[in-house]
């Protein structure tokens, strides 16, 4: 069976990533990425990036760990994000470009996004307008939240399973 990949540029554009990010983000050296990952992978990260600060507990990887993967359940993954524990990352799957939030155990794994450029501009998001914001009421985060479920649903449907990584992360936001 083949593989269907996301051709990330008709689901966001560089210029929407970039403006989420400001100057927090930059390419990432070609040099340093696995052979493996596919052209759209490689382009999206050469010529977009990745965030360049840590967020929250999760930490870029701009280094040669972007030359390697991590085996996972059977499966191997490259690491874009590692906990400051190194007990989880967010990974992308060279096979399908998909980003997956790797847990310690492989049963509490999550998909994430088809695509790492959805995933570092919904993380942008994220980051900016909640994360980031001074103490948002509950009428702001509900908001919020309903926006950001709804962009997910138009540009990634599958982010918003029940199971995945964003749903988590949204029901948390709004409980905070």
């Amino acid at each position: 069976m083949a593989t269907t990949r996301t051709d990330w540029r008709e689901r966001v554009t560089a210029e929407e990533i970039r403006a989420v990010w400001g100057d927090r983000l930059e390419p990432v050296d070609a040099a340093l990425l696995h052979p493996g990952l596919s052209e759209s992978v490689r382009d999206f990260l050469t010529t977009v990036g990745l965030p360049t600060l840590k967020v929250r507990d999760l930490v870029p990887v701009r280094d040669e760990r972007l030359g390697t993967t991590t085996e996972h359940d059977a499966r191997p993954y490259v690491p874009l994000l590692v906990s400051t524990n190194d007990r989880y990352r967010l990974g992308v799957d060279p096979d399908t470009d998909r980003v997956v939030y790797l847990a310690a155990d492989p049963e509490f794994d999550q998909y994430v996004n088809a695509h790492p450029a959805l995933f570092v501009y919904f993380l942008g998001v994220f980051v900016t307008r909640f994360w980031e914001r001074p103490e948002p009421t509950e009428e702001i985060g509900g908001r919020f939240v309903a926006d950001m479920y709804s962009d997910l649903e138009h540009r990634d449907p599958e982010s918003v399973d029940e199971t995945t990584w964003w749903t988590a992360q949204l029901t948390q936001a709004e409980t905070d």
